[in-house]
């Protein structure tokens, strides 16, 4: 049995005990606050091959096997129990680090693993009864803690560095200061005042998985690896962060020159949208065909404890919190070799590289 785990770890334990206890799972808005009228009972959770089942008084949990076969009835008021226990010691807990207190109902109630496999398309999987609809969907979710540090959701790499030409020509001497400079907005700007445009040219290629994402951003939408480019360039140029506040840059500026006559929402729509392809298992190096497997949605533990969650089944919601709580951040300049302007077959080039994280 696993012993040892760090906040984020500790919080899919967390979750299971939270969801048996509490019997619900509530929706969330953009600011994750629960959404009225949202509210799914739960049927039964699915965790390393136990089935948890709330009974009809709801005043117990049935545990199952994989084959059906009750293995064990414990009192819901158990896992409240403990829930707050562990939320406690979540809070108080440094890097990775055992919680005793729980290590004998962890045995009660087979949770042998801290995470979920990695193997496994969903951190938990949750039957749930839609009033709506009438329907019992199986919903697949992966865990997000706001107890730890903000997860990633796009991680940075050499094949994630865009490939942007020079309008002309820098000499050596102000090609080494621009170089030498660590702000990121500052070299943006010096590369300007020295009237120099950047173009677009690509997406470094990988040596293993050549130009996969290229291709995955463009199965995605056609114009999403210029409209990337954009989106990056401004984030260097000007210092914004939020995801949201890129996209207001984008439809100000309108640098695919579309018609906004009708104000469509353009870039918003494509960026929404990217962001759901890669939370749902978009990465650089695997083929992207635009199919959502069993991780169909987030469940977000918040600082408090609460848990909200956003799934595919309910598209908006989900594409809204994304939207409203990712950023982007500059990974390693030296790890990753970009923003450095270097020259190759007479042409001066800069490399400007993408990562997308959560806010918290």
């Amino acid at each position: 049995m696993e012993t040892n785990g760090n906040k984020g770890e500790w919080s899919e334990v967390y979750a299971l005990f939270k969801l048996l206890a509490d019997g619900e799972l509530c929706a969330g808005d953009a600011d994750m606050n629960k959404i009225e009228g949202l509210i799914y009972p739960i049927i039964s959770i699915i965790r390393d091959n136990v089935v948890y089942n709330r009974d009809v008084n709801n005043s117990n949990i049935i545990l199952k096997s994989s084959t059906g076969a009750i293995i064990s009835t414990i009192p819901a008021v158990q896992f409240e129990r403990n829930a707050k226990l562990l939320l406690d010691k979540i809070k108080k807990g440094k890097n990775a680090f055992p919680v005793p207190e729980i290590m004998e109902f962890r045995k009660e109630s087979f949770v042998e693993n801290i995470k979920a496999p990695s193997h496994e398309k969903a951190d938990i999987v949750i039957i749930v009864h839609d009033e709506r609809t009438g329907t019992d969907p199986t919903l697949g979710f992966s865990i997000k803690s706001q107890l730890g540090s903000p997860s990633s959701l796009l991680n940075a790499g050499k094949n994630t560095n865009f490939i942007y030409s020079l309008s002309q020509n820098l000499d050596e001497q102000t090609i080494d200061e621009i170089n030498s400079i660590e702000n990121q907005q500052r070299r943006m700007e010096l590369i300007e005042e020295k009237n120099v445009v950047l173009h677009y040219e690509g997406i470094q290629s990988s040596p293993i998985y050549g130009n996969m994402f290229e291709c995955n951003l463009t199965n995605i939408d056609t114009s999403m690896p210029l409209l990337l480019s954009y989106l990056i360039y401004y984030y260097q140029r000007y210092g914004i962060t939020g995801i949201k506040e890129l996209c207001d840059k984008l439809n100000e500026k309108n640098p695919l020159g579309f018609d906004q006559s009708f104000h469509h929402t353009y870039y918003e729509t494509k960026i929404k949208r990217l962001l759901v392809d890669t939370a749902l298992g978009m990465t650089p190096a695997t083929l992207w065909n635009g199919q959502y497997e069993a991780n169909g949605g987030y469940l977000v533990v918040k600082d408090n404890g609460d848990i909200v969650c956003y799934h595919i089944y309910n598209k908006n919601e989900f594409e809204e919190y994304l939207f409203h709580n990712t950023k982007m951040e500059s990974g390693s300049r030296s790890r990753h070799d970009y923003g450095y302007i270097y020259s190759q077959d007479g042409r001066q080039l800069i490399k400007l590289n993408l990562q997308i994280r959560f806010k918290k």
